[in-house]
């Protein structure tokens, strides 16, 4: 039973690893049982969630007071807390939607790398090299999502989810590179994970 209690997160509009887990939120249907918190950004050194000796965003703090950190370890803990099936309980299914996590997170690593490369650095320290071998993670990566794209489930599972979170992230940060164009096949699923109110709901913004 879920505890009346309210559970606390803290995110931002921008992470994607945010988003997951509000996409997570929206469809187990938890929206009115966590209060959302900002950022901390007084102190970029520190990080931006002080409850997370990381201080990375999402960090949840559960109505029993347990912080919780990193987005599939919340996502994971939300879903039992709902008695969800976005987490497929065992054999081939359980492993599928892991490891269509895994690559929706290896995505977000290579694309983040490129964001913080490109607007931290200034451009005569940027490593050319570095960002090549970003972009081709992320470009093998939607190849073999492109091939996957017929085995998804219709009902999504965190797999599904993930590779969600990330595509609107590449759709948010780099949207010159036009993933849509080359995968095609991806591209028609996600218009149409795209209409689900959770995504609608939980689309980037600065």
């Amino acid at each position: 039973m879920i505890s009346p209690a309210k559970m606390k997160l803290r995110t931002s509009g921008t992470t994607p690893y945010g988003r997951k887990v509000m996409l997570v939120v929206h469809e187990l249907k938890l929206t009115d049982k966590i209060e959302i918190m900002a950022p901390v950004r007084d102190n970029w050194i520190q990080g931006i969630s002080p409850e997370n000796p990381l201080g990375k965003v999402p960090t949840l703090i559960t109505a029993d007071g347990l912080v919780l950190y990193d987005s599939i370890v919340i996502c994971e803990y939300l879903n039992d807390l709902a008695k969800g099936k976005l987490f497929p309980a065992s054999g081939t299914a359980k492993y599928k939607a892991l490891r269509l996590h895994a690559l929706a997170d290896g995505i977000l690593e290579a694309a983040i790398a490129q964001r913080i490369e490109t607007h931290m650095r200034p451009a005569h320290l940027q490593w050319t090299d570095f960002l090549s071998r970003q972009r081709n993670s992320v470009d093998n990566s939607l190849k073999v999502t492109e091939q996957l794209v017929k085995e998804f489930n219709k009902e999504p599972t965190i797999g599904e989810l993930s590779i969600a979170a990330a595509l609107g992230y590449l759709d948010f940060r780099f949207p010159q590179d036009n993933w849509h164009k080359s995968y095609s096949q991806l591209d028609i699923w996600y218009q149409e994970i795209s209409k689900r109110p959770s995504m609608k709901a939980t689309m980037p913004k600065e």
